[in-house]
């Protein structure tokens, strides 16, 4: 296998198509430092395919795969990934400590508790309180529209 086999030659993903949708109808837009990522992917790649050492292989492979994580084909997938995690830290079953006071305060109003009080795992907070009286008397207005007509 020769050098050239593995040749990194861009484009707009193995799939041809311009970038990443919402559903597959909403194109969504690049995100900033999508052009540098894929040049930083470039720079890796070749990297990687001049390298003699067997550290700077494994260097320039794992320096590449942090810049594809940012190229227009997977930045809202990542972007996602790590929004979507952030939110579990923040509502998850762990202390609020280290998070800043404003988010924080999102604890309050929605969070997924351990077990406690012989109940197992449940949401709770504030939100959960509201969203259940607005239920209610959203049910209750049904009802007497129906006993009204």
């Amino acid at each position: 296998m020769t050098n050239d086999d593995w040749a990194f030659t861009g484009g707009s993903g193995a799939s041809g198509e311009e970038g990443p949708s919402l559903c597959g109808v909403l194109p969504l837009p690049a995100l900033p430092g999508a052009a540098d990522a894929e040049q930083a992917l470039t720079q890796w790649v070749e990297t990687f395919v001049s390298a003699d050492d067997l550290l700077e292989r494994i260097g320039s492979g794992l320096m590449g795969g942090l810049a594809a994580l940012w190229t227009r084909e997977n930045q809202w997938s990542t972007l996602g990934v790590l929004l979507s995690a952030y939110g579990a830290r923040v509502m998850g079953p762990v202390s609020p400590r280290g998070l800043p006071p404003r988010v924080g305060r999102i604890r309050g109003r929605i969070r997924f508790d351990p077990p406690h009080h012989g109940r197992g795992w449940h949401w709770d907070g504030r939100s959960r309180a509201e969203i259940g009286i607005a239920t209610a008397a959203a049910a209750a207005s049904c009802a007497r529209m129906l006993v009204g007509m």
